[in-house]
């Protein structure tokens, strides 16, 4: 039977992930629909991958490779279909697929409160501490990192679900009470690691935590062999398509440049110097306090073990596992810095919950003996919470805000076309805000599979490519049963659409993201940009007219 103080710390560790859902559910409205032009990439292409994979394809976009991401959508679009489908599969999610990425993204979102949920009962079963369990949820669940890129329908979310689960289970194995089950620890390490490379390759440093705690080569061994299999599992419907994934990684190893588009270098030593620097500008304010932190109470812990006769047993175990976790943390922050985003360290940054427990767990279990020492220890470690916590929250509703302004600039731009240019040609590319476009996206990115129930929904839609300066145009060729690929690809001209009589009338526009933050060594662009007038810029998405004289 649990004691009054344990059952207060299971409270709040089944309370704190619902409070967290609330908040990730506020957050999603502000973002508004997925087919705005800052919110389809990369949903839509999940969505249309889920769909190929569903319906037998290989998927087109192994980029991360991401496949249980797309099997995960596949599975919620089935059951979406049955319980609340309107027609032919197919069919539903081109014309709602609004439904199915929303669906789609509570699902993940469901997972990673679940997560965490697990995460704060084994922080409350193994410490007894509110202070441990609180920190164990709240550095990852209001990370203001891991809050912006859970909103979406890709990777983020569920590796944020997969690497609190790691930690859960980390912190599970350091409960006295629980009986050693090293097989399965092997396993569960393997599986829950293996499906978050599958998921994205950033998730490799999670390799080193069950590495560095379990206690032999046999059981390294089984995790290994786990991982490798489950990997392998994970990406079957991508096996086809891998080449893709190989050559990708290929290119960002031996190039510099995002995605490798820069010169021959396997390392650049001031580029990975400025990604370093922009990782700890983006993620420093906690991770790195907490790094050290958390390093200052393992020499303290190691200091401890090292004059005592005889050790006990779960000191070692908790400053190996607070070792194992910094190291594992500070692995993915070199590793990502090579080609950085902070997004890439969304499953060290779910990590730091375990590192802040663990952290929290042995400085109580040290000054245990004194009630009154323990009350003003817990008083500091409950206020330096609160102040972490206090600052990514307000990150986070600077980062609501930030949607709600980005959501009505996008929403003004769509009003602004349909009022003033009624009637006109209208040509959209990419981070164009247009179900149409979003569609197309996801498409090119999906091998073109939809096109043709694309096309039916949208026939007369006009879509640049501004990697080749081609234009895509739906054509009839027999129906949606008869073709996949019914889009033919045009060179543009512009002059061509300039009629004598327009009168200096705009009468083609183009929508999309600003023309300016493409590469000017793509010559179609900079021609296209002699021939385009400006009409209206929101910052992150641009009305041109072509001005017929």
């Amino acid at each position: 039977m649990l004691g009054p103080k344990r059952a207060l710390t299971t409270v709040f560790a089944v309370v704190v992930p619902l409070a967290l859902l609330a908040l990730w559910g506020a957050m999603l409205e502000a973002k508004g629909p997925y087919w705005l032009g800052g919110n389809l990439d990369p949903d839509y292409a999940y969505l249309l991958n889920g769909l190929n994979i569903l319906k037998g394809f290989t998927p087109g976009h192994v980029d991360h490779p991401g496949t249980p991401v797309q099997v995960l959508v596949a599975i919620v679009v089935k059951a979406t279909h049955a319980l609340a489908g309107a027609g032919p599969l197919v069919d539903d999610v081109i014309r709602r697929p609004e439904l199915y990425l929303r669906v789609s993204c509570w699902v993940m979102l469901v997972l990673f409160a679940t997560a965490l949920v697990a995460a704060g009962l084994a922080a409350a079963q193994t410490t007894g501490s509110v202070l441990a369990t609180l920190a164990m949820q709240l550095l990852p669940g209001l990370s203001s990192v891991i809050a912006v890129h859970i909103l979406c329908v890709k990777p983020e979310p569920l590796l944020a679900a997969l690497a609190t689960a790691l930690a859960a289970l980390v912190m599970r194995r350091l409960d006295p009470r629980r009986a050693p089950r090293p097989l399965f620890d092997a396993a569960g390490f393997g599986i829950i690691v293996g499906l978050a490379v599958a998921s994205k390759i950033t998730a490799v440093p999670l390799v080193l935590l069950p590495l560095l705690l379990l206690r032999n080569n046999a059981d390294r061994a089984r995790f290994l062999s786990s991982a490798a299999i489950t990997t392998a599992l994970a990406t079957i419907p991508a096996w086809p398509a891998l080449s893709i994934f190989r050559g990708l990684m290929r290119q960002i190893v031996t190039h510099s440049g995002t995605y490798g588009k820069g010169p021959p270098s396997v390392f650049d030593p001031a580029e990975y110097a400025h990604g370093l620097a922009s990782l700890a500008a983006e993620t420093g304010p906690i991770m790195i306090p907490l790094a050290v932190t958390a390093g200052v109470v393992a020499s303290a812990l190691s200091f401890r073990i090292w004059r005592q006769d005889e050790a006990a047993e779960e000191d070692l175990h908790v400053r190996n596992t607070l070792l194992a976790t910094i190291v594992t943390q500070l692995a993915a922050f070199l590793f990502v810095a090579r080609h950085w985003g902070a997004h890439y360290l969304i499953p060290a940054l779910a990590l730091s919950g375990l590192t802040a427990a663990l952290a929290i767990h042995a400085v109580l279990r040290w000054v245990g003996a004194t009630q009154a020492g323990r009350r003003i220890v817990a008083g500091v470690i409950g206020a330096a919470l609160s102040i972490a916590v206090y600052r990514e929250g307000r990150d986070i509703a600077a980062h609501r805000d930030w949607l709600l302004s980005l959501r009505e600039r996008q929403l003004a731009i769509v009003t602004r076309l349909q009022r003033d240019f009624h009637g006109a040609r209208v040509v959209q590319y990419y981070r164009s805000s247009s179900p149409a476009s979003a569609l197309n996206f996801g498409n090119g990115y999906a091998n073109h599979r939809w096109a043709a129930w694309i096309c039916a929904l949208f026939p007369a839609e006009l879509f640049y490519n501004r990697w080749d300066g081609r234009l895509e145009v739906c054509r009839d060729s027999g129906g949606k049963e008869t073709s996949v690929y019914n889009v033919d690809r045009i060179p543009m001209n512009l002059e061509a659409w300039c009629l004598p009589e327009s009168g200096g009338t705009i009468t083609t526009v183009l929508q999309g993201s600003p023309l300016q933050g493409l590469p000017s060594t793509l010559d179609h662009i900079t021609r296209l940009r002699d021939q385009l007038q400006l009409i209206y810029d929101s910052g992150v998405e641009a009305l041109y007219g072509v001005r017929c004289r």
